[in-house]
């Protein structure tokens, strides 16, 4: 995916209406994402949801780049700090996230990307009306696009 510097202020400020309002030791995370939108978005400092600390879960600890591993997350979630949303890299992370997910509230695509159309529409002042409803490949078949793919 190609990523502009609206992506992740537009992709925070639907993140943050999909949780809601953080309450201190709240957690949830994202496992919807491809590793390379995961990556970019925990190092893009545009990218802040209002209220919610934001970390990468992968296979290594780099606090520039918001990246911790599994284990750390599980004794985040343990210390019931600040309200934080995890954007597990599926590749990466490992199998130590067991604990964040039984205990965590997951963002599902549908609603994380549904949400984000509707403020991305609404801040190009309705012009993309209709933009993406159905692909139209070449014979009699149609078929839905996928809420992601409106973005790349």
């Amino acid at each position: 995916m190609t990523g502009t510097t609206l992506h992740g202020p537009l992709l925070a400020q639907a993140l943050a209406g999909e949780l809601g309002d953080p309450q201190p030791g709240a957690i949830a995370y994202v496992r919807c994402l491809t590793p390379d939108v995961v990556e970019r978005l925990a190092a893009d400092s545009g990218f802040e949801p209002e209220g919610w600390a934001v970390w990468r879960v992968a296979d290594r600890e780099q606090d520039d780049l918001r990246t911790l591993t599994a284990d750390r997350a599980v004794e985040l979630r343990e210390d019931k700090g600040d309200a934080m949303v995890l954007l597990v890299d599926t590749g990466l992370a490992g199998a130590g996230m067991d604990g964040i997910y039984s205990a965590g509230r997951e963002v599902d695509e549908a609603g994380l990307f549904r949400a984000a159309w509707s403020l991305a529409t609404r801040s190009a002042g309705g012009t993309t009306r209709g933009a993406g409803r159905r692909d139209r490949p070449h014979g009699r078949t149609r078929r839905r696009l996928r809420l992601r793919n409106r973005y790349g």
